[in-house]
This record gives C-alpha cells, sequence and structure tokens, in this order.
C-alpha cells in the first residue's frame, strides 16, 4: 500500500504489475457485467445495487448511472 493509502501495488504470476486507486467510486453490489463501448475508448460496469458505472480505458472513473 502506498503511504497515504491510496494505492495498491499488486504483483502476479504472469509477470505483471497492477496499481489500483482505492478512492475511485465503488459498487455497493456484485459487479454483474463489465463491456466495453463499442469504440473500445470505455469500460462499463453494471452491479446488484443497480448502478452503472463508466470508466476510460486509463481507470478514470466518469460517472455513474442509478437504477429506480
Amino acid at each position: 500500500m502506498s503511504p497515504d493509502g491510496q494505492r495498491i501495488a499488486l504483483g502476479s504470476l504472469d509477470n505483471t504489475i497492477r496499481l489500483w486507486n482505492l478512492d475511485r467510486p465503488k459498487h455497493n453490489g456484485v459487479v454483474r457485467d463489465v463491456r466495453f463501448s463499442p469504440d473500445q475508448q470505455v469500460v462499463v460496469t453494471a452491479s446488484f445495487d443497480k448502478t452503472i458505472k463508466f470508466w476510460s480505458l486509463e481507470g478514470t472513473y466518469l460517472k455513474t448511472l442509478r437504477g429506480a
């Protein structure tokens, strides 16, 4: 974990290192679907908490839609 508590770095057996930002919005329920936008510039996640979140390919949070 970073000294400021905002990031975690994880190493993997596939020889990659991944950085995770902990200050980003999270779903409050299980993520049930992940899709790329047609132009492949945005990742869209849907959750059982009735939200859809949009993320840039760099991992920047863009916006949330909430269901009724």
